[in-house]
């Protein structure tokens, strides 16, 4: 954000909310998620782009088909094509904070798959106050909203994680709690995903990122929802630190992809990284399950454009077929291999929980503490849902001085379904299996 340069500045405080329109019960599961955060540091004449989430509870997909402007300080720039059933969908929004002050609206005209409608309102507060003149604006989250939050990372004195958003969002913090936003990967898209992925609008899920010599390597997914023409991508920049004079991204292009024609899908990446330097990663979502290749750790892609693909679980109930969210780690002689399985992107309706298996091969066969295979239907019960942590999902691992951090996304109970991130020690018991101890705050 540019410094301000006036002695004024503005606050705005904003928060979202749903006007049922038409289609009555259906409609009430479909709301706009508060964003539950500050944006100050604005002068008179500057504009920033705010990204809201919106949730769709419905068994429908829906689209958002028009807005009405009820202020000339908001304006719409960029919304998605369609948000999946069960899920979450960006847009953002301009504010122009040198237009207006008090409480002005935005109506958005959200239509659902078969021409019914409904109508959701922002709600924003504008409200001018005054500050320090050269004061830097700041992005300050009240609580932060993640989803997917990748492994963390460390540079410099700051922790960094990333996570499924318009250009792949980051945060960044020192002490594991109080995340600040920090800049997103991509203000462009990938020129090859158009082709590799026709339906992605720049929306891209689940990153993973790893400090690889001297550069970080940073994963991602690009995908439609419910559809298995996807694809995994590499990013790397020499530092995550956005004040550093080399901070830069570049996009390495495609790891794997998968089409119409494949029984898994290029989803969910999880990098890790061997004792012996071998460079591993693991990804899948519903259909076959949980896939393993091996990278060329000098790059970062895959070790050759026909390495194997393992196969390291599967969950197969009924028609349910719901796992993903692969994360491996290694501890003594043994391999192991966390997953989800059930209902994510649900808020308190959400499923998720946490699976774990283990292996003396990181290639598998992993089995949990009674021996049942991963592939069939194995895995013991590592984390549910406790109290206000609802649907635990996305594990990463992080390990600082000696200590594991275990890293996972939950739905918030005591903030409406809220999607965050939590943060726990990782300790292993004398029978060889890990657990978690007090969650950070």
């Amino acid at each position: 954000m540019i410094p301000i340069s006036s002695p004024k500045r503005v606050l705005l405080l904003l928060t979202a909310f749903l006007v049922i329109g038409s289609l009555a019960a259906s409609a009430q599961a479909i709301r706009f998620v508060e964003p539950d955060l500050q944006l100050a540091g604005l002068t008179a004449g500057q504009t920033l782009p705010v990204t809201f989430q919106l949730t769709n509870g419905t068994a429908n997909a829906i689209k958002i088909q028009s807005t009405e402007t009820s202020c000339e300080c908001t304006t719409l720039k960029q919304a998605p094509t369609e948000i999946p059933a069960h899920g979450l969908g960006e847009f953002i929004w301009i504010f122009d904070a040198s237009r207006a002050t008090g409480l002005v609206f935005q109506t958005v005209t959200v239509e659902i798959a078969g021409g019914s409608t409904v109508q959701g309102q922002f709600s924003t507060s504008v409200s001018a106050t005054n500050a320090a003149s050269g004061t830097a604006g700041s992005f300050r989250p009240r609580g932060v909203y993640v989803h997917d939050p990748s492994t963390i990372a460390g540079c410099g004195h700051e922790h960094w994680f990333f996570s499924t958003g318009m250009g792949i969002p980051s945060h960044h913090s020192a002490t594991f709690t109080n995340w600040l936003s920090g800049p997103r990967v991509f203000r462009q898209m990938p020129a090859w995903i158009t082709n590799a992925v026709p339906g992605n609008q720049g929306v891209f899920w689940a990153p993973d990122v790893i400090q690889q010599g001297d550069r970080y390597l940073l994963y991602y997914a690009a995908s439609t929802w419910g559809k298995r023409v996807s694809a995994i991508g590499l990013a790397t920049n020499p530092t995550l630190d956005p004040a550093a004079p080399n901070f830069h991204w570049t996009d390495a292009g495609p790891v794997i992809c998968t089409t119409l024609n494949d029984d898994f899908n290029a989803i969910d990446p999880s990098i890790f990284r061997d004792d012996d330097g071998s460079l591993w990663l693991a990804f899948g979502s519903y259909w076959s399950g949980i896939k393993l290749i091996q990278l060329n750790p000098a790059t970062g892609l895959r070790i050759t454009p026909d390495s194997p693909v393992y196969s390291l679980a599967r969950h197969h109930e009924g028609d349910d077929t719901s796992i993903e969210a692969a994360c491996l780690t290694r501890h003594g002689q043994y391999y192991y291999l966390f997953v989800n399985w059930y209902a994510c992107c649900r808020g308190t309706n959400s499923t998720y929980e946490i699976r774990i298996g283990r292996s003396g091969k990181v290639t598998g066969p992993y089995v949990d503490s009674a021996g049942r295979d991963m592939l069939a239907n194995g895995g013991d019960v590592f984390l549910h849902s406790q109290g206000r942590f609802i649907g635990p999902g996305h594990a990463g691992i992080y390990q600082e001085n000696g200590t594991n951090w275990f890293s996972f996304h939950f739905y918030d109970g005591d903030r409406h379904g809220l999607a965050s991130i939590g943060v726990r020690q990782l300790v292993w018991a004398t029978n060889g299996w890990p657990a978690l101890v007090a969650a950070k705050p």
